[in-house]
């Protein structure tokens, strides 16, 4: 199964119920990071994931620049409470095909929310992670 079906399936059970395994909480803050990387990128599937809020976005084709959108979403929603690890897979508009795709952990985020880490060292911990499909 391709990763765009499986999010799409995902997605579908996400929206008939949590099942239990996120609240409403984790709900509203991944909503909050989508809405942020949606307004700049435009975004494709989203998802709770296990532990890892997954979000699928157009790229700009400018790596850092789509790594700012989302790392920067993503740690507005973790300073508000949200507390799961990101992923971001950036995929071609055109044809929805997985471009690239990165890693964000929490701890990064709340370092750079609480000014022990610079937007510069937090995003560039986060390209470390980056693997192109």
């Amino acid at each position: 199964m391709d990763r765009r079906h499986y999010l799409a399936t995902g997605a579908t059970v996400l929206g008939a119920g949590l099942a239990g395994c996120f609240n409403t909480s984790d709900e509203e803050h991944a909503r909050s990071a989508v809405d942020g990387i949606e307004t700049e990128l435009g975004v494709d599937l989203w998802d709770l994931e296990d532990d890892t809020f997954v979000v699928d976005f157009y790229t700009s084709r400018d790596r850092r620049a789509d790594i700012r959108v989302v790392a920067t979403a993503y740690a507005e929603s973790v300073a508000d409470g949200f507390d799961h690890d990101a992923a971001g897979w950036a995929v071609d508009e055109d044809d929805g095909e997985p471009v690239y795709s990165f890693d964000i952990d929490l701890e990064w985020a709340q370092a750079f929310n609480g000014g022990e880490r610079s937007e510069d060292e937090y995003l560039d911990r986060i390209e470390e992670t980056i693997e192109n499909e």
